[in-house]
């Protein structure tokens, strides 16, 4: 799923910047709403007193408050992310998060930023509706610190219920955001981490690691959610839908970061600009002279020789902007092919991201 465009359904441009709500999004509200009136169903046929209307309005009110939820965590990344002087294309809204590339500056430190500040903003609305909470008799606060199976839910009055939800729901996706495994912040906020403690391994490595531990994660919820499939659900939907769901984005997001660091295309994958890089190759250091070992060494010259692949093709593009050029302007931006399109994209984004670093 690296073509977002092809997976999602574009909701117009806000700001200059393209909103679109991904496929998952959409899977992941149907099963919801399915399973909640199942569950509703299954319990008033069995004589317990969950009314089905009750638990098929909480599901849909709780995607209603995931989207906007979410659609703020985006938000969040986005003013962090022009804060550092990088640059943020497009929003893609998934169930648990963003699933779109933001482009910070090629800096660990101003990567961490612009990873914390999504999750920051969900427990700031958590915060907000905590005091709305207290106010309200016999809540249980302590109860929607569950993730998978918080109490109270649908047991109010309708306004009662949507603050619990507006405070459930965010205080889920800031615990869910820092994991440190793909494609949560926490993963990246973890491989920013690794570069900025130990720059001589770095990002590709790093990018590894992050993906191997999001591999075992993945394992690890799947053995949970065998263990807890018999749990009685409290919230809008069974938990173990949720850890399942959770494993396989874990899982696939693990094996499309191991392949984006093969590939070493940051350019395309991540918008980062290789200028450090380059002056790096300019001025060459010999690496025999360092304690960094073998291993270190290695990684740096597979660093270089990929470096140097990257300058090559960014000659190669380059080599092909004047006649792209040319035609837009005699013709117009519809006379272009996708691969041109593409190319015009590629080139534009490498020197946006130039620009913001300062080269």
């Amino acid at each position: 799923m690296r073509d977002q465009g092809s997976w999602s359904i574009s909701l117009g441009r806000w700001g200059g910047v393209q909103v679109r709500l991904h496929m998952v999004f959409l899977v992941f509200a149907a099963l919801t709403v399915y399973l909640s009136w199942r569950e509703a169903y299954d319990s008033a046929v069995g004589g317990e007193a969950r009314e089905e209307s009750t638990l098929v309005w909480l599901a849909a009110i709780s995607l209603l408050l995931l989207a906007a939820s979410v659609l703020l965590h985006e938000l969040g990344h986005l003013y962090a992310t022009m804060r550092t002087g990088g640059s943020m294309p497009e929003i893609v809204l998934g169930p648990f998060g963003g699933l779109n590339s933001t482009q910070p500056t090629y800096d660990p430190q101003a990567e961490i930023a612009v990873w914390l500040a999504g999750p920051m903003v969900n427990l700031g609305l958590c915060v907000a509706a905590a005091p709305l909470l207290f106010l309200q008799p016999e809540t249980d606060v302590v109860g929607l610190l569950h993730v998978l199976q918080p109490r109270g839910l649908g047991s109010g009055a309708w306004p009662s219920d949507v603050v619990k939800l507006v405070f459930w729901i965010n205080w889920v996706l800031f615990c869910v955001n820092l994991i440190p495994a793909f494609p949560f912040d926490g993963g990246r906020v973890l491989r920013a981490a690794i570069v900025a403690l130990r720059p001589a391994i770095g990002r590709q490595f790093a990018s590894h690691v992050v993906a191997r531990f999001g591999k075992f994660a993945a394992l690890g919820l799947v053995v949970i959610a065998w263990l807890v499939r018999d749990a009685a659900p409290q919230g809008v939907a069974p938990g173990w839908f949720a850890l399942i769901l959770l494993a396989i984005v874990l899982f696939f997001s693990a094996k499309q970061e191991e392949q984006k660091g093969d590939e070493w295309d940051d350019t395309e994958s991540t918008g980062y600009d290789f200028s450090p890089s380059y002056s790096s190759l300019e001025h060459p250091h010999d690496i025999s002279d360092t304690h960094a070992g073998f291993f270190a060494r290695w990684l740096e010259r597979r660093r270089e020789v990929k470096v140097r692949q990257q300058r090559e093709a960014e000659a190669r593009d380059d080599a092909l902007m004047d006649e792209v050029l040319d035609r837009v302007h005699k013709y117009g931006l519809d006379s272009l092919s996708e691969d041109e399109r593409a190319l015009l994209h590629r080139v534009s984004q490498r020197y946006r991201g130039r620009l913001g670093n300062g080269a």
